[in-house]
């Protein structure tokens, strides 16, 4: 089995990271930031979401791109959930890190709670990242940027985008 709407997720995500410009894709701005793994991304999200582990019951589902905000960012409140990739846009003036928590956004305290990812990009590019054997989520997913690993202190708001691709 795989996840049953593979064809219009990845349809989806290639408008979203502005691969279609004249889709009006959310990232379109920062094309000139984006590499060669943002370019492969929708790919390696059609070959995640093939898998045959994954039951067809599932659904592949996409947060839109927003911003980071003053306060920790909400994915889902679901209780169960597996992260397949992400897109960050890093519109800062410094190195970002993107903190990925396995815990509800009002439960997440900066510096403190420990993340399950934290993932480094540079200023001013577009990465992309695929977790193709992640284990579960099983509380919620949040996430927040930081300035630094495992870090205390937020980026910039407004200047870090992401875009997540999970199923539930």
């Amino acid at each position: 089995m795989s996840v049953a709407n593979i064809g219009g997720i990845v349809n989806l995500i290639q408008n979203l990271v502005g691969l279609n410009a004249a889709a009006g894709g959310a990232f379109v701005g920062a094309n000139a930031r984006q590499q060669q793994g943002v370019a492969d991304f929708p790919w390696a999200v059609q070959a995640i979401l093939a898998r045959t582990d994954l039951p067809s019951s599932l659904s592949a589902k996409v947060l839109v791109p927003n911003a980071n905000s003053a306060s920790v960012n909400v994915i889902t409140a679901a209780l169960t959930g597996q992260l397949i990739g992400c897109v960050v846009d890093s519109n800062d003036v410094a190195d970002t890190w993107v903190q990925i928590f396995n815990t509800a956004a009002a439960g997440v305290t900066l510096g403190t709670t420990v993340e399950r990812y934290d993932l480094a990009v540079t200023l001013g590019t577009m990465q992309a990242f695929t977790f193709p054997g992640a284990p579960a989520f099983n509380t919620a997913m949040s996430w927040d940027a930081t300035t630094g690993p495992h870090g205390a202190t937020r980026s910039t708001a407004g200047k870090v985008t992401v875009m997540f691709v999970y199923v539930a």
